[in-house]
């Protein structure tokens, strides 16, 4: 319910809502603590700045001072915890609108078109919004599954499954 647009603020009792929050923002830190540690491009950006910067190319002098800026900022600008960034998209995600019913616009599409500005939540809504939110599927196949087993045993009555 908190990762469908349409949904997230509806939490009748405060804690539940508190408790989910504090339960995606986890989940969300997992991806990213996972993302970071499967990512050496970030590493790799951060040696090759480095690497410029001390070794500077000598036809442009220009991107020498852009050089040097770009290295004196990458100390200076916090890049924060999984978890700091996990509660950020998350209190985003809160602040954004919720979609009305009257939007006519599923869950799945709201995320398609918000992944670049949400993208661990986006990941996470990949895969929690795809859950079954019936059990008659699952009903009818156990149902489907006696019927053979009585009807195969009797030797009739398994044309009709086979339609």
């Amino acid at each position: 319910m908190f990762l469908d647009p349409r949904f997230k603020l509806y939490f009748e009792d405060q804690y539940v809502a508190d408790t989910t929050k504090q339960r995606i923002i986890e989940m969300i830190t997992t991806i990213i603590n996972k993302e970071d540690r499967n990512n050496p491009q970030i590493q790799n950006e951060e040696q090759q700045l480095s690497d410029q910067a001390a070794n500077p190319p000598p036809q442009l002098q220009i991107n020498l001072v852009w050089q040097q800026y770009a290295e004196k900022m990458k100390n200076i600008q916090p890049k924060g915890t999984a978890t700091s960034r996990a509660i950020l998209e998350v209190q985003r995600y809160l602040d954004d609108k919720v979609v009305l019913p009257s939007e006519y616009i599923s869950p799945l599409e709201w995320w398609k078109k918000r992944k670049d500005v949400y993208p661990h939540l986006y990941a996470l809504a990949l895969k929690k919004l795809n859950a079954m939110a019936t059990s008659v599927p699952c009903e009818r196949l156990f149902s489907s599954c006696g019927l053979l087993l009585m009807t195969g045993e009797r030797g009739w009555g398994l044309e009709k499954f086979n339609n």
